[in-house]
Protein backbone atom coordinates (compact mmCIF):
# COMPACT_ATOMS: atom_id res chain seq x y z
CA UNK A 1 0.00 0.00 0.00
CA UNK A 2 3.07 2.37 1.04
CA UNK A 3 4.57 1.52 -2.26
CA UNK A 4 1.32 2.05 -4.49
CA UNK A 5 1.03 5.51 -2.41
CA UNK A 6 4.44 6.63 -2.79
CA UNK A 7 4.46 5.99 -6.70
CA UNK A 8 1.01 7.92 -7.61
CA UNK A 9 2.76 10.55 -5.17
CA UNK A 10 5.87 10.42 -7.21
CA UNK A 11 3.85 10.23 -10.43
CA UNK A 12 1.78 13.74 -9.29
CA UNK A 13 5.14 15.59 -8.25
CA UNK A 14 6.59 14.72 -11.48
CA UNK A 15 3.73 15.83 -13.91
CA UNK A 16 3.37 19.02 -11.66
CA UNK A 17 7.02 19.77 -12.50
CA UNK A 18 6.62 19.18 -16.31
CA UNK A 19 3.55 21.62 -15.56
CA UNK A 20 5.90 24.16 -13.79
CA UNK A 21 8.34 24.19 -16.45
CA UNK A 22 5.88 25.03 -19.15
CA UNK A 23 4.36 27.85 -17.22
CA UNK A 24 8.22 29.12 -16.97
CA UNK A 25 9.18 28.70 -20.25
CA UNK A 26 6.29 30.33 -21.69
CA UNK A 27 6.50 33.48 -18.85
CA UNK A 28 9.99 33.81 -20.08
CA UNK A 29 9.06 34.17 -23.82
CA UNK A 30 7.09 37.34 -24.84
CA UNK A 31 3.74 36.89 -25.47
CA UNK A 32 3.49 38.18 -29.11
CA UNK A 33 6.92 36.58 -29.77
CA UNK A 34 5.12 33.15 -28.58
CA UNK A 35 2.35 33.70 -30.64
CA UNK A 36 4.00 34.22 -33.63
CA UNK A 37 6.28 31.46 -33.16
CA UNK A 38 3.45 29.37 -33.34
CA UNK A 39 2.80 30.25 -36.83
CA UNK A 40 2.22 26.80 -38.43
CA UNK A 41 1.03 25.51 -41.56
CA UNK A 42 1.83 27.82 -44.51
CA UNK A 43 3.47 25.97 -47.57
CA UNK A 44 4.85 28.19 -50.92
CA UNK A 45 6.17 26.71 -53.72
CA UNK A 46 9.39 28.02 -54.45
CA UNK A 47 10.33 27.92 -58.31
CA UNK A 48 13.62 27.28 -59.98
CA UNK A 49 13.63 31.08 -61.73
CA UNK A 50 12.97 32.27 -57.81
CA UNK A 51 15.41 29.47 -56.07
CA UNK A 52 18.28 31.05 -58.91
CA UNK A 53 17.83 34.80 -58.05
CA UNK A 54 17.83 33.61 -54.18
CA UNK A 55 21.01 31.64 -55.23
CA UNK A 56 22.66 34.90 -56.67
CA UNK A 57 22.39 36.46 -53.15
CA UNK A 58 24.05 33.41 -51.21
CA UNK A 59 26.93 33.27 -53.73
CA UNK A 60 27.25 37.15 -53.01
CA UNK A 61 27.50 36.56 -49.62
CA UNK A 62 29.96 33.25 -50.25
CA UNK A 63 32.39 34.22 -52.95
CA UNK A 64 35.00 31.68 -51.79
CA UNK A 65 32.41 28.60 -52.04
CA UNK A 66 32.40 26.56 -54.85
CA UNK A 67 30.59 23.35 -53.07
CA UNK A 68 27.55 22.88 -54.79
CA UNK A 69 26.24 20.69 -52.23
CA UNK A 70 26.42 23.84 -49.57
CA UNK A 71 25.16 25.92 -51.75
CA UNK A 72 22.46 24.77 -52.27
CA UNK A 73 21.79 23.95 -48.71
CA UNK A 74 21.80 27.45 -48.08
CA UNK A 75 19.74 28.89 -50.78
CA UNK A 76 17.75 26.36 -49.17
CA UNK A 77 17.92 28.20 -45.93
CA UNK A 78 17.88 31.76 -47.39
CA UNK A 79 14.49 31.18 -48.93
CA UNK A 80 12.66 29.80 -46.03
CA UNK A 81 14.01 32.58 -43.99
CA UNK A 82 12.65 35.38 -46.17
CA UNK A 83 9.41 33.69 -46.66
CA UNK A 84 9.05 33.56 -42.77
CA UNK A 85 9.94 37.05 -42.74
CA UNK A 86 7.01 37.68 -45.82
CA UNK A 87 4.70 35.14 -44.10
CA UNK A 88 5.14 37.06 -40.68
CA UNK A 89 4.63 40.42 -42.21
CA UNK A 90 1.34 39.26 -44.09
CA UNK A 91 0.14 37.80 -40.73
CA UNK A 92 0.53 41.61 -38.96
CA UNK A 93 -1.03 43.17 -41.41
CA UNK A 94 2.44 45.31 -42.37
CA UNK A 95 2.31 43.69 -46.05
CA UNK A 96 0.72 41.87 -48.82
CA UNK A 97 1.11 37.68 -49.23
CA UNK A 98 4.23 37.47 -50.74
CA UNK A 99 5.03 36.28 -54.34
CA UNK A 100 7.88 36.69 -56.84
CA UNK A 101 5.77 37.48 -59.41
CA UNK A 102 4.19 40.10 -57.59
CA UNK A 103 7.58 41.49 -56.59
CA UNK A 104 8.20 41.60 -59.70
CA UNK A 105 4.87 43.62 -60.53
CA UNK A 106 5.49 45.53 -57.30
CA UNK A 107 8.81 47.03 -58.99
CA UNK A 108 7.38 47.85 -62.08
CA UNK A 109 5.42 49.57 -61.19
CA UNK A 110 7.45 51.39 -58.39
CA UNK A 111 9.88 51.80 -62.02
CA UNK A 112 7.17 53.91 -63.71
CA UNK A 113 5.94 56.25 -61.07
CA UNK A 114 9.47 57.47 -60.48
CA UNK A 115 9.95 57.78 -64.47
CA UNK A 116 6.72 59.83 -64.38
CA UNK A 117 8.21 61.83 -61.57
CA UNK A 118 11.18 62.64 -63.36
CA UNK A 119 9.54 63.49 -66.66
CA UNK A 120 7.41 65.96 -64.53
CA UNK A 121 10.56 67.63 -63.45
CA UNK A 122 9.92 66.14 -59.33
CA UNK A 123 12.36 64.75 -57.33
CA UNK A 124 12.74 60.85 -55.84
CA UNK A 125 14.29 59.92 -53.07
CA UNK A 126 16.64 56.82 -53.30
CA UNK A 127 17.64 55.27 -56.79
CA UNK A 128 15.84 56.63 -59.80
CA UNK A 129 15.18 53.25 -61.42
CA UNK A 130 14.96 49.57 -59.41
CA UNK A 131 16.68 46.33 -60.25
CA UNK A 132 14.71 43.52 -58.70
CA UNK A 133 17.76 42.50 -56.58
CA UNK A 134 17.46 46.45 -55.05
CA UNK A 135 13.81 46.71 -54.55
CA UNK A 136 13.63 42.50 -53.17
CA UNK A 137 16.65 44.20 -50.37
CA UNK A 138 14.53 47.57 -50.10
CA UNK A 139 11.32 45.37 -49.42
CA UNK A 140 13.17 43.03 -46.73
CA UNK A 141 14.74 46.09 -45.13
CA UNK A 142 11.26 47.96 -44.59
CA UNK A 143 9.95 44.66 -43.44
CA UNK A 144 11.95 43.81 -41.01
CA UNK A 145 11.68 47.39 -39.68
CA UNK A 146 8.23 47.39 -39.36
CA UNK A 147 8.22 43.54 -37.67
CA UNK A 148 10.77 45.10 -34.87
CA UNK A 149 9.01 48.38 -34.21
CA UNK A 150 5.87 46.17 -34.29
CA UNK A 151 7.25 43.77 -31.46
CA UNK A 152 8.68 47.03 -29.64
CA UNK A 153 4.96 48.19 -29.42
CA UNK A 154 4.04 44.88 -27.77
CA UNK A 155 6.87 45.12 -24.70
CA UNK A 156 5.77 42.73 -21.64
CA UNK A 157 7.66 41.20 -19.03
CA UNK A 158 8.98 38.87 -20.57
CA UNK A 159 11.30 40.80 -23.06
CA UNK A 160 12.31 43.68 -20.82
CA UNK A 161 13.39 40.86 -18.71
CA UNK A 162 15.55 39.13 -21.50
CA UNK A 163 16.41 42.64 -22.54
CA UNK A 164 17.88 43.52 -19.44
CA UNK A 165 19.94 40.11 -19.66
CA UNK A 166 21.01 40.66 -22.70
CA UNK A 167 22.47 44.49 -22.17
CA UNK A 168 24.42 42.90 -18.95
CA UNK A 169 26.15 40.04 -20.40
CA UNK A 170 26.94 42.03 -23.51
CA UNK A 171 29.50 44.40 -22.24
CA UNK A 172 30.85 46.81 -24.36
CA UNK A 173 28.88 44.67 -27.18
CA UNK A 174 26.09 46.97 -26.36
CA UNK A 175 26.45 50.46 -26.98
CA UNK A 176 23.71 53.02 -26.49
CA UNK A 177 23.73 56.11 -28.50
CA UNK A 178 23.27 59.19 -26.10
CA UNK A 179 23.43 61.78 -28.51
CA UNK A 180 23.48 62.59 -32.37
CA UNK A 181 24.40 65.16 -34.73
CA UNK A 182 22.88 65.21 -37.87
CA UNK A 183 21.95 67.19 -40.87
CA UNK A 184 17.95 67.27 -42.48
CA UNK A 185 17.64 68.60 -45.66
CA UNK A 186 13.89 69.38 -47.33
CA UNK A 187 12.74 71.55 -49.43
CA UNK A 188 15.77 72.80 -50.13
CA UNK A 189 16.36 73.83 -46.58
CA UNK A 190 19.48 72.42 -44.78
CA UNK A 191 19.20 72.29 -40.72
CA UNK A 192 21.20 70.53 -38.14
CA UNK A 193 20.21 68.90 -35.60
CA UNK A 194 21.55 67.40 -32.17
CA UNK A 195 18.75 65.05 -30.38
CA UNK A 196 19.36 63.16 -27.16
CA UNK A 197 18.21 60.38 -25.67
CA UNK A 198 15.15 61.43 -24.65
CA UNK A 199 14.58 62.61 -28.23
CA UNK A 200 15.90 59.32 -29.89
CA UNK A 201 13.37 57.39 -27.63
CA UNK A 202 10.41 60.19 -28.92
CA UNK A 203 11.63 59.18 -32.89
CA UNK A 204 11.02 55.52 -31.83
CA UNK A 205 7.76 56.53 -31.78
CA UNK A 206 6.81 58.84 -33.83
CA UNK A 207 9.31 58.75 -36.74
CA UNK A 208 10.72 54.92 -36.46
CA UNK A 209 12.61 54.97 -40.24
CA UNK A 210 14.88 57.72 -39.31
CA UNK A 211 15.10 56.92 -35.26
CA UNK A 212 16.09 53.26 -36.68
CA UNK A 213 18.60 55.30 -38.92
CA UNK A 214 20.37 57.49 -35.96
CA UNK A 215 20.04 54.51 -33.75
CA UNK A 216 22.08 52.39 -36.47
CA UNK A 217 23.41 54.30 -38.93
CA UNK A 218 27.59 55.32 -39.47
CA UNK A 219 28.66 58.96 -39.23
CA UNK A 220 28.63 60.49 -42.75
CA UNK A 221 25.76 57.20 -43.98
CA UNK A 222 22.93 58.91 -45.88
CA UNK A 223 18.96 58.74 -45.56
CA UNK A 224 16.60 59.50 -47.72
CA UNK A 225 12.89 59.51 -47.35
CA UNK A 226 9.63 61.40 -47.75
CA UNK A 227 8.63 63.68 -45.18
CA UNK A 228 5.12 65.71 -45.27
CA UNK A 229 4.94 64.91 -49.12
CA UNK A 230 8.65 66.11 -49.21
CA UNK A 231 11.74 64.67 -50.33
CA UNK A 232 13.94 64.32 -47.50
CA UNK A 233 17.56 63.61 -46.84
CA UNK A 234 19.40 62.96 -43.56
CA UNK A 235 23.21 62.55 -42.81
CA UNK A 236 24.69 62.08 -39.53
CA UNK A 237 27.38 64.20 -38.86
CA UNK A 238 28.47 63.13 -35.36
CA UNK A 239 27.29 60.47 -32.89
CA UNK A 240 27.99 59.95 -29.02
CA UNK A 241 28.11 57.21 -26.79
CA UNK A 242 27.25 56.89 -23.11
CA UNK A 243 27.47 54.84 -20.43
CA UNK A 244 24.95 53.73 -17.61
CA UNK A 245 22.63 51.61 -16.22
CA UNK A 246 19.73 49.59 -18.23
CA UNK A 247 16.46 51.16 -16.52
CA UNK A 248 18.30 55.24 -18.14
CA UNK A 249 18.20 53.37 -21.45
CA UNK A 250 15.93 50.93 -21.44
CA UNK A 251 13.73 51.83 -25.02
CA UNK A 252 17.38 51.82 -26.78
CA UNK A 253 18.18 48.70 -25.38
CA UNK A 254 14.77 47.00 -25.67
CA UNK A 255 15.36 47.64 -29.54
CA UNK A 256 18.91 46.61 -30.14
CA UNK A 257 17.90 43.70 -28.63
CA UNK A 258 15.20 43.10 -30.98
CA UNK A 259 16.90 43.95 -33.83
CA UNK A 260 20.65 42.07 -33.08
CA UNK A 261 18.78 38.71 -31.19
CA UNK A 262 15.15 38.25 -30.73
CA UNK A 263 13.74 38.86 -34.86
CA UNK A 264 16.54 36.85 -36.37
CA UNK A 265 15.81 34.17 -33.91
CA UNK A 266 11.95 34.41 -34.17
CA UNK A 267 12.06 34.23 -38.23
CA UNK A 268 14.48 31.52 -38.15
CA UNK A 269 11.49 29.45 -35.65
CA UNK A 270 8.63 30.75 -38.22
CA UNK A 271 11.03 29.05 -41.06
CA UNK A 272 11.74 25.67 -39.63
CA UNK A 273 7.79 25.70 -39.28
CA UNK A 274 6.88 26.57 -42.53
CA UNK A 275 9.71 25.12 -45.63
CA UNK A 276 8.75 25.70 -48.64
CA UNK A 277 8.45 23.34 -50.77
CA UNK A 278 11.22 23.64 -54.02
CA UNK A 279 10.29 22.79 -58.13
Amino acid sequence: MFCVSFFVLFAILLFAGFLMKKVIHKEETPMVVSQIKDYKGYTRIVSREEYQFYQSFVEKENPKKKDRQYLDKKTREYANYVNAEFYVGSKLGLCDPYSFEHLKLQMEQENDSRKVKIANGEKVYGLEEFTLQTFFQYQRDELELGICNYLQQNVDKAMIKAAKKYYEEGGNKVKIRSEVVYEVTQNSVTKTITADREQLNFLGKSDMGLADFLETGNINDLYHDEKDNQEREVIIKDVKYEVSGFEENQDAVIYSYIRTELYPEMIQTVAENNSAEFE
